[in-house]
């Protein structure tokens, strides 16, 4: 803030950051059913509300039914063009996740409000940090304070982990970026991208890619009353059986590769971790019968520095030892990047959050640096980004938002897009 003027300026902005608009439209959002593959009415909302409220509106159907929403404020020109993202979807709420998630909790699918917190893990992951910076565009836009830059304000979908395989086929199952993809291959580039999902306050810039592998186990059908126990593990007929060492070559191995692949960079540690998600075998109409065939799949986290394939050898070698003939398969595969000529961003989040909370904002904790968001899509592209956001992942099991943290936000989102914005094309 150079001088009285603008500060009296930038004072308007942030009056007219309504605590309870933002606590209203956070909560309306976190209600709208969209869990991964099936945002299209979320997509609609928000869409609605930026046509609504005035802005330059675009509505794109990434695929069917699964639309991002983008917001714009057009700069007068000269200046910088900032976009801030995150994601529509939701981890829980489809069949198929009961088998992930246990049986469906009131906290999965909606959104309430105790006192000055909002809970729900849809409020945190990530709608109520949308609700934070589209109400930062509309108190930039109500103020009526011109920007040079263009403000992309994008609601996307597709970012939650998943990917086709098996049976599971179609455009619905299409997850870990791909509407941010779709944004920026389809119009909007932009000379910075900040994602807007819950890190505490804390500032991070580096994250791993991501992989998905299947890893598929052989055996033969024996009817129950023909088993001639015992055999040896790796010699047992039941596919299950054998899938029971592989697990547990796995689990051992998960330790070391993390331990391995643990990196420090100026914008975060990345550990990456490993996850054995879900396990299929046999027929449960049928369990009189042992398993000819078990699949097992896993998602492996890369550091910048190593690719699927690289992993996928690894892997390989690690069931070879175990003497049981596998079939292994790469089912997703997306590179992790640590952000490159992101200073003016970082700059910009450090000098608001130091002129916020009197104190520079500390580097992300591992465990965000070490998990993939939509940041990667950005600098993949060579848009610098960067996430920074408020409350604690829902994935570490937080489920409130407070209401107050959500309002901090907004204006904070507000003082980086003014700031980054109005700087020169040439600005360093």
């Amino acid at each position: 803030m150079k001088d009285q003027k603008a500060k009296d300026q930038y004072g308007q902005v942030l009056d007219r950051v309504n605590k309870d608009e933002l606590a209203d439209l956070a909560l309306e959002m976190g209600n709208i059913y969209s869990p991964h593959g099936y945002e299209g009415e979320a997509g609609e909302y928000a869409t609605d509300w930026f046509r609504k409220k005035g802005f330059e509106t675009v509505k794109q159907e990434v695929v069917p039914d699964r639309y991002n929403a983008v917001g714009i404020i057009r700069g007068q020109g000269g200046g910088k063009t900032l976009i801030y993202n995150a994601h529509l979807d939701t981890a829980w709420g489809t069949i198929e996740d009961r088998w992930c998630a246990g049986e469906p909790k009131r906290s999965d699918t909606k959104a309430w409000r105790e006192g000055d917190a909002l809970i729900g893990h849809s409020v945190l992951n990530a709608k109520g940090p949308i609700a934070a910076f589209m109400i930062a565009g509309k108190a930039i836009m109500e103020s009526g304070i011109a920007i040079k830059g263009d403000l992309i304000l994008a609601a996307t979908v597709g970012e939650v982990g998943q990917a086709p395989i098996d049976e599971f086929q179609g455009p619905r199952y299409l997850g870990k970026g791909i509407g941010a993809e779709h944004l920026v291959a389809h119009g909007f580039m932009a000379d910075y991208a900040l994602i807007c999902e819950t890190t505490n306050f804390t500032l991070g810039w580096a994250q791993p890619g991501d992989s998905f592998f299947k890893i598929t186990v052989q055996g033969r059908p024996i009817y129950t009353t023909y088993i001639a126990r015992p055999y040896k593990l790796e010699e047992n007929p039941n596919a299950i059986v054998k899938m029971a060492k592989i697990i547990l070559a796995l689990e051992e191995w998960a330790y070391d590769y993390q331990e391995r692949n643990r990196s420090e960079y100026a914008g975060g540690t990345i550990i990456p971790k490993v996850a054995l998600g879900a396990v299929r075998g046999g027929t449960p109409t049928k369990p009189l019968e042992t398993s000819g065939l078990c699949s097992l799949y896993i998602d492996v986290r890369t550091p910048p520095h190593r690719t699927a394939l690289d992993v996928k050898h690894e892997i390989q070698r690690v069931l070879d030892a175990t003497g049981i003939e596998t079939h292994v398969e790469t089912y997703l595969s997306k590179s992790g990047f640590i952000a490159q000529n992101a200073e003016g961003l970082l700059e910009s989040v450090q000098r608001t959050h130091l002129g916020m909370f009197g104190r520079q904002p500390e580097k992300a904790d591992w465990t965000i640096s070490s998990m993939w968001r939509d940041m990667n899509v950005f600098n993949a592209r060579g848009i610098p980004s960067a996430t920074y956001g408020p409350g604690g992942g829902a994935g570490g099991g937080h489920l409130a938002l407070k209401v107050d943290d959500l309002v901090m936000a907004a204006k904070l989102y507000a003082l980086i897009a003014l700031d980054i914005c109005n700087q020169g094309l040439d600005d360093k």
